[in-house]
């Protein structure tokens, strides 16, 4: 009977051993394969989901602040960010508020009226809605 009990023991600490490998490698791999990033973030590119009633025109910018790319994402789609940096562009009188960070859970909110403005998204991402007028709530 003993014999029986020394055979599943090594069987028992691989099932636990192996995914805890995998599970720590996974949380490694996103750090170690950081240079090969084009967008400069080590868990791939940030998206921008576009939940407005507008389009929105995205800036992305190098790490050395050359303007990389300008373009723009249609109502209820989401695109790419192409850049190490990137910025939306808020045209005059309108209203764009950005659920940002690593959930999506940062909410910020910007008012132009006699100026366009520049809004940095960072490498997480974000749900961005853009409206004309002024912002409700």
């Amino acid at each position: 009977m003993s014999e029986t009990t020394r055979t599943r023991r090594p069987r028992a600490a691989l099932l636990i051993a192996l995914p805890a490998f995998g599970l720590v490698a996974l949380m490694i791999l996103p750090f170690v394969s950081a240079p090969s990033s084009s967008c400069g973030n080590p868990f791939g590119c940030g998206s921008v989901r576009n939940a407005g009633e507008e389009a929105l025109t995205v800036v992305a910018f190098e790490a050395d602040g050359a303007e990389r790319a300008t373009y723009a994402i249609a109502p209820d789609s989401r695109d790419l960010l192409l850049g190490v940096t990137n910025e939306i562009l808020v045209p005059e009188a309108s209203c764009l508020t950005v659920h940002g960070g690593p959930f999506w859970l940062d909410r910020t909110a910007v008012q132009t009226s006699d100026d366009t403005a520049r809004v940095p998204i960072d490498h997480w991402g974000a749900r961005v809605d853009l409206r004309g007028g002024a912002c409700t709530g």
